[in-house]
């Protein structure tokens, strides 16, 4: 059994800046909102630690091969460095990636849900050229979304090559369920 305070991690929250709250879920747009801008901005795609992160996770590829570079993405965001989480029940919060990151320097893991994921996704993708879109999913009622992933758009070929974490293996599984689809690009 571990003790609280035997390990300095467990005794302390991170002393970064505070994870970004939108308070009560005020709907999927609000949230994709603050995904797309923290994948773009200071805290994601423009940030050079975040910058740093992408080029370490595609450093050993062979240049121009973009299709490997997105599965490494993926690949390593499958790592035991990010640890999935569920959301607090009524609340919905969003990381930012450079906070995923402090996370995984401070403590060796982070804890994410699949709005963190796909902002760290997307910000990895376009730190290395890539288009990057969110897709929101439902599986019940139309219009009704419980799910989000980061999609890449490889080059060459144009297709857009699903990244989520969350689903895993059962990433076909997830979307043959599915029974509503919104796209957002990141890019726009």
């Amino acid at each position: 059994m571990v003790q609280m305070g035997a390990n300095p991690a467990y005794a302390r929250p991170f002393a970064g800046a505070p994870v970004q709250s939108l308070g009560r879920f005020h709907g999927t747009d609000d949230t994709l909102k603050m995904m797309v801008d923290y994948a773009r901005g200071t805290e994601g795609e423009q940030n050079a630690t975040v910058r740093q992160w992408a080029e370490a996770i595609v450093r050993l590829l062979r240049p121009k091969d973009y299709l490997s570079e997105i599965l490494a993405i993926r690949h390593w965001c499958t790592g035991p460095q990010l640890r999935y989480a569920n959301d607090a029940r009524h609340v919905e919060q969003v990381k930012s990636p450079l906070r995923i990151f402090n996370e995984i320097q401070a403590y060796g893991v982070s804890n994410v849900d699949c709005d963190d994921f796909g902002c760290l996704i997307s910000s990895l993708g376009m730190c290395l050229g890539r288009e990057a879109r969110l897709t929101c999913v439902g599986f019940s009622i139309p219009g009704d979304y419980t799910h989000v992933f980061a999609g890449l758009k490889e080059p060459r070929s144009g297709d857009w090559i699903v990244c989520d974490p969350v689903a895993g293996t059962r990433e076909l599984e997830m979307l043959r369920a599915a029974t509503s689809y919104k796209h957002v690009s990141v890019d726009e």
